[in-house]
């Protein structure tokens, strides 16, 4: 081989595995059924009974025929585009088409293109969308009729890619280089006519123009050979985030790993927190079981002091009723469950409302562990999490 050969070979190829990506698909049309729930519900809130019952049928199907559009003629210009990158890239670029990652529980991208090159990871949102279209400063317009009027932004849906993308990476990969090295790219296969001012981010009009800007820009030292096939293996091993961190784990048995991965561990209270020594876990997340499912006798005397019944007068102190008509309710901590996910998250889960969710969340935080955001679980209410850094 001559030198300059080289040119020719083209990129490696790859896409999910198609287990895998079924996962994906049945998480979001899961997401895609609550989200058309949630439309039917708002439409009976807006309207009354009598035009409800025949507009939502109107609208469900709407919304079915404007996804499977958007699905159909998409794929055509992704697979143009796919052909584009294979041919045009050089070898030392990996192409991953149609990437999904579910970064947090129901937060999924799904980018048509990922190219993974050594001056750092281009995301490619590819729109088939026919027609004429204006971008000035990030704002996007569609030409209709005579006038320009205000579409959905590919600008804003890309950078809520790479965000994700940077979150998600930085989480599942180790030794990633600091600073900016994932670029988002838009590609038009369908417009009649695009022109761009001030844009945050490049826009193509033909898949062997992106090609080619790819090809340009891919040369660099920012990823190295052992990152770069670290970010392809952890993209393609991805999976969805265990639903089972939304079932109850059985509070009398001890942490232990179910066969989809996830890790459950015993219910605790905000005082077993208390309880803990600075910067480790509860107590109450490592003590375990004996034979027979029973909990070790420390555990159990605990629980006999904690239902003692009350004193009579004159010995420790007055006696209290444990029930009366007047009595004020008496007030149940929250339930805290500890758990990690199939990716290795460390994860807490409170039942109870968001004072209480937050107090536990301060109290990881106040023994020196790093607690992310709290979020409410989307499928059961009163129930919280965040994650453990």
């Amino acid at each position: 081989m001559q030198e300059g050969d080289s040119v020719l070979m083209p990129a490696q190829v790859f896409t999910q595995d198609a287990k895998i990506k079924e996962l994906f698909r049945k998480a979001i049309q899961a997401k895609v059924e609550s989200t058309r729930a949630q439309m039917m519900d708002n439409i009976d809130e807006a309207l009354p009974s009598w035009v409800s019952w025949a507009f939502k049928p109107i609208a469900s199907a709407g919304y079915d025929l404007i996804r499977f559009r958007d699905n159909v003629v998409g794929s055509i210009g992704e697979t143009k585009a796919a052909a584009a990158l294979r041919l045009i890239l050089p070898s030392e670029c990996i192409v991953v088409n149609d990437m999904v990652l579910e970064v947090d529980v129901d937060e999924f991208i799904q980018v048509d293109h990922v190219v993974i090159a050594p001056s750092g990871v281009f995301l490619v949102e590819t729109k088939a969308w026919q027609g004429a279209f204006l971008c000035n400063k990030g704002t996007w317009r569609r030409k209709q009729g005579n006038s320009w009027v205000r579409c959905k932004s590919p600008t804003a849906q890309n950078r809520r890619h790479r965000d994700l993308f940077v979150r998600w990476a930085r989480r599942e990969i180790a030794d990633l280089p600091a600073g900016d090295w994932v670029y988002p790219l838009i590609l038009f296969t369908a417009a009649s006519w695009l022109k761009v001012n001030n844009g945050e981010m490049p826009v193509f009009d033909s898949c062997p123009s992106l090609a080619w800007h790819i090809r340009k820009e891919s040369a660099g030292t920012a990823l190295t050979g052992g990152v770069r096939k670290r970010i392809v293996d952890s993209i393609l091993s991805a999976k969805p985030i265990d639903r089972s961190l939304n079932t109850e784990a059985a509070p009398q048995k001890d942490a232990a790993v179910s066969k989809t991965g996830l890790v459950s561990r015993p219910a605790v209270t905000p005082e077993t927190l208390r309880g803990s020594r600075q910067g480790t876990l509860p107590k109450a997340f490592k003590e375990p079981t004996v034979a027979g499912g029973r909990t070790p006798t420390r555990g159990r005397a605990s629980e006999k002091r904690a239902h003692r019944p009350p004193m009579a007068p004159g010995k420790q102190g007055p006696a209290r009723p444990l029930t009366t008509e007047t009595s004020a309710p008496v007030s149940h901590p929250p339930s805290v469950q500890e758990g990690k996910t199939r990716q290795g998250r460390h994860y807490v889960r409170i039942r109870g409302n968001r004072e209480e969710a937050e107090g536990v969340r301060k109290e990881y935080a106040a023994r020196g562990l790093q607690p992310e955001e709290l979020k409410a679980d989307r499928r059961e209410p009163g129930v919280w999490f965040f994650y453990v850094k």
